[in-house]
């Protein structure tokens, strides 16, 4: 799904980040979808993404750094504000909680653990898959790409799509990427876990048309007071 930037205004929503508003994209995606289908669970959804810990210090270094930043997607929300001000809550809880974990420590620990036992423990993880609970219902991973266009022998580069890999267990993987001034969003699913994968694309494109005009919570209750004290 393309998504091409709607205007140049003041953001409506202070502090939300690329991050967030496709995080709350993909929430209120996923509500649509399983509400449609009388399977939307009380609860939020958990969304995993990807993020970097790479610093200064390992800017020369070769291979990604990466952890896992877990984030409760907004899925039990119907209102696409109230959902993209949840998500917003919830990238700020987890960055703080991987700071204050030290996820690049984390990181080297696992590097430094014998192969056989980190092997080990992959095969049991895969074995208990289907007992329990995944850590988290989605990934969305956000992957920037050139704000220009780009020729290959002189044939001009249209669009963009990433592509993500579904781990056991897991139904659904979005992939976000961006190429000269849009973002797109791409989805792998599971057929079935996942039946219906064109009526969950139309669900995105619904979820970002909400959160488009969606107004801060604040603000419209404030616009709601005056219009009641001026009758």
């Amino acid at each position: 799904m393309p998504v091409s930037p709607v205007n140049d205004e003041e953001p409506r929503f202070a502090g939300a980040t690329v991050n967030d508003i496709m995080l709350a994209v993909v929430g209120g995606s996923m509500h649509k979808y399983l509400k449609a289908k009388k399977d939307l669970p009380e609860k939020t959804l958990k969304i995993g993404a990807p993020i970097s810990v790479r610093d200064e210090n390992d800017k020369d270094s070769a291979g990604n750094q990466v952890t896992m930043m877990i984030v409760g997607g907004g899925t039990h929300l119907d209102s696409a504000a109230q959902r993209l001000e949840f998500v917003m809550a919830e990238t700020q809880r987890s960055k703080a909680m991987n700071e204050a974990i030290g996820a690049k420590t984390l990181m080297e620990i696992s590097g430094a653990m014998p192969a056989g036992l980190t092997a080990a423990g992959t095969k049991m993880m895969a074995g208990l898959a289907d007992r329990f609970n995944p850590p988290v219902n989605t990934v969305l991973t956000n992957v920037p790409g050139p704000n220009f266009k780009m020729y290959f022998t002189g044939a001009e580069l249209v669009k963009s799509f990433g592509m993500g890999i579904l781990a056991e267990g897991q139904g659904l993987f979005h992939v976000v990427t961006s190429y000269n001034g849009d973002v797109i969003l791409t989805i792998l699913a599971d057929r079935e876990i996942l039946p219906d994968p064109e009526f969950y694309a139309e669900c995105m494109q619904e979820s970002f048309d909400d959160l488009m005009k969606a107004q801060p919570l604040k603000e419209a209750a404030a616009r709601v007071r005056k219009k009641a004290s001026a009758k």
